[in-house]
C-alpha cells in the first residue's frame, strides 16, 4: 500500500538559496509526514502510515559546505536504515 508514483520517479533535489536550506525528496505524493532531527543537522520527513523516510531538509547547506561541516557519508549514515530504526520511534 503505498502513495501512487512512489518509486518510479527519481529523487527530487531542490535548494533554496535565500533559505539556504536543501531538501531532499525521495517519496513523492502528498503524505503526512513527522519531522525528526538526526543529529547531524538534518530533518527527516518520515511518513506517519508506513515509517518510510520521505526525505531529508538540510538547513544552512552553503555555511555546511563551505566550512567543511557536511560530509556526504555523513548524510548516508543519517539516511541508513539502521539509523532509521532509532530515529523513527522517536517520530510517533
Amino acid at each position: 500500500m503505498g502513495v501512487e508514483g512512489d518509486w518510479d520517479k527519481p529523487m527530487k533535489i531542490d535548494y533554496d538559496r535565500q533559505a539556504d536550506v536543501l531538501y531532499i525528496t525521495l517519496l513523492r505524493g502528498k503524505r503526512s509526514c513527522r519531522y525528526v532531527e538526526n543529529g547531524h543537522g538534518a530533518i527527516l520527513r518520515i511518513d506517519r502510515v508506513t515509517s518510510e523516510l520521505v526525505g531529508c531538509t538540510i538547513p544552512m547547506f552553503s555555511r555546511r559546505v563551505s566550512h567543511g561541516g557536511l560530509d556526504i557519508p555523513e548524510i548516508g549514515d543519517a539516511l541508513s536504515t539502521e539509523a532509521l530504526a532509532e530515529l523513527i520511534p522517536a517520530a510517533r
